[in-house]
């Protein structure tokens, strides 16, 4: 059992780069509805599952590499000690008036052959506006050590940086008021042995 479940640094990046990456990434880009995966390679939209806007951010990019580091440094300090070595995806998201992403867990189906086969270990998420802007939205992370299937919600602030392992059951809970910003990460590793 682990005895950290969740890692948090406080202002792990500044404002002015959260809001940068708001307007790159919904001005210039053309959002798509977020997808859920079943299966090792079948994504489809399952708006009774999750229903918000995400935009693609490249992985070999300063973004990608404050997530690597941040994901090693946590991995370290939280004394999870996951063989981790690389990114899988970044998305940027934008949950609106009654977004919400249902309890699910971003293990992912090993890829790859053999002793090559990677998984998600560590997953990041990156507040990217202030929770005053918003209503609801919290990141409710379960309590796997609890009997009575408590959970922490975790409020965020700007900036701050969250990171749990990827086994970990979580949600984000439903949009009242506003629009709620964040960037998630995936860092993989050699699968759970």
């Amino acid at each position: 059992m682990i005895e950290n479940q969740y890692h948090i640094v406080r202002n792990a990046l500044p404002h002015d780069l959260c809001d940068h990456l708001v307007v790159e990434s919904f001005v210039y880009n053309k959002a798509e509805t977020a997808k859920v995966r079943e299966g090792k390679d079948n994504f489809h939209t399952d708006p009774m599952v999750r229903n918000t806007e995400v935009v693609f951010h490249p992985c070999k990019s300063d973004l990608g590499k404050f997530f690597k580091q941040n994901a090693r440094t946590a991995n370290k300090q939280a004394n999870w000690f996951f063989n981790i070595n690389r990114i899988e995806t970044i998305q940027i998201l934008k949950y609106q008036p009654s977004s919400f992403y249902n309890r699910h867990i971003d293990l992912s189906v090993p890829t790859g052959k053999g002793y090559h086969q990677k998984q998600r270990k560590i997953s990041c998420s990156l507040q990217l506006n202030e929770p005053n802007e918003y209503t609801g939205g919290e990141l409710a992370l379960l309590d796997i050590r609890s009997k009575e299937n408590d959970i922490h919600e975790l409020h965020l602030n700007k900036g701050d940086l969250l990171l749990f392992p990827s086994f970990i059951p979580h949600s984000i809970l439903p949009i009242g008021d506003g629009v709620r910003y964040s960037a998630t990460a995936w860092i993989e590793g050699l699968s759970f042995r």
